[in-house]
């Protein structure tokens, strides 16, 4: 790769730490050997590590506990990587991580959901909280590391934008702005729909799978079907001729028909284990082939967008050789990442 300086080394990162004597002396040590080891194979090297674990185990990761892990590491030899700022603040909870560099960094998607969701409104403020705040410290970036991609394009671009923004932007203002440049224009029809897109989907909370997307289980619990979806999505593709060439409009569209779509096929899945409970087996066949009629739809869908075909997924990960059993092995390693039930991951 060239010439580096930054390493990254994600100490404890959701694991259990060794404590053999005092604690915080421990945790000196650790961090004080970690550094030293990178000093020694490169002078300039800068550690770089995600922040996450001090949110996640805070029972562990105490003020004092935290101070001791770091403090024995030059502040400017060190950036820390404030992981999931929009649920937790490891940078305002750790005094700006006592005097190290730092990063405000956002997931938004935690384990690949592929459904609508977002809160912008909150991003936006967010974006701008630290540098309002005297305790913010060093603090020398804004980023994000999604868990999964190829969804809720607005929540990113949001993200990436914020960084740019000289101050913060009323949200209506913002979206404005953000529409107008993906689509070239923003028509009333296209206003209107989104500002019922907005209201329920980025205006805060959702997340999460599917239930076709996980392990089976016999749940019945109903899938939210709001009546505004399909208010919206009608309004949307009313626009599909003045937008017809527009390879955003139309990935918008698919995505908000694949949410509906996959909504209901979860409410059909509900309603056949339901029947099936019950002992209404010519119910439970109905709703299964409802079921399955919706996800051949949504599968239509998905084909017309290349982000979602499969041969895109498992071609672009042959191109990572020209070895006919690598590029064999890697396809088969793509086709694992969307599609293993079982141990431990069952929820990605």
């Amino acid at each position: 790769y060239g010439p580096q300086k930054y390493f990254l080394v994600d100490s404890f990162n959701e694991l259990a730490v060794p404590i053999t004597g005092d604690k915080n002396e421990d945790l000196k040590e650790y961090g004080r050997k970690s550094y030293e080891a990178l000093h020694e194979g490169l002078e300039d090297a800068i550690w770089l590590m995600q922040g996450w674990l001090f949110s996640y185990s805070r029972h562990f990761w105490t003020h004092e506990a935290t101070e001791a892990f770091l403090s024995e590491v030059p502040n400017d030899k060190m950036i820390i990587i404030d992981l999931g700022t929009e649920r937790y603040k490891g940078w305002e909870d750790h005094k700006a991580f006592y005097g190290k560099k730092w990063i405000q960094s956002y997931i938004h998607n935690f384990g690949g959901y592929d459904g609508m969701f977002g809160n912008t409104p909150r991003l936006m403020r967010l974006s701008f909280q630290p540098l309002k705040r005297p305790g913010r410290g060093w603090q020398v970036g804004l980023g994000y590391s999604p868990e999964g991609v190829c969804q809720n394009e607005i929540v990113y671009e949001e993200m990436t934008d914020t960084a740019w923004l000289a101050d913060e932007m009323k949200i209506e203002d913002w979206l404005k702005e953000y529409l107008t440049a993906r689509y070239g224009s923003c028509p009333d029809k296209i206003w209107e729909a989104w500002q019922i897109i907005f209201k329920c989907f980025y205006s805060g909370g959702g997340g999460g799978h599917f239930k076709y997307q996980v392990i089976p289980q016999l749940s019945t619990d109903p899938h939210h079907l709001n009546p505004d979806w399909f208010k919206a999505l009608d309004i949307f593709l009313s626009c599909s001729n003045e937008f017809a060439n527009c390879g955003c409009y139309w990935d918008d569209a698919v995505e908000l028909a694949n949410h509906i779509g996959s909504s209901t096929a979860d409410n059909m899945i509900a309603m056949t284990i339901f029947s099936h409970q019950l002992g209404a087996k010519e119910n439970a066949k109905k709703f299964l082939g409802c079921f399955t009629e919706m996800l051949t739809d949504v599968d239509k869908l998905n084909s017309t967008r290349y982000q979602f075909m499969l041969n895109e997924w498992t071609g672009a990960a042959a191109k990572w050789s020209d070895d006919p059993e690598l590029q064999k092995y890697y396809k088969m390693d793509a086709r694992r990442l969307i599609t293993v039930w079982g141990g431990h991951l069952d929820g990605y």
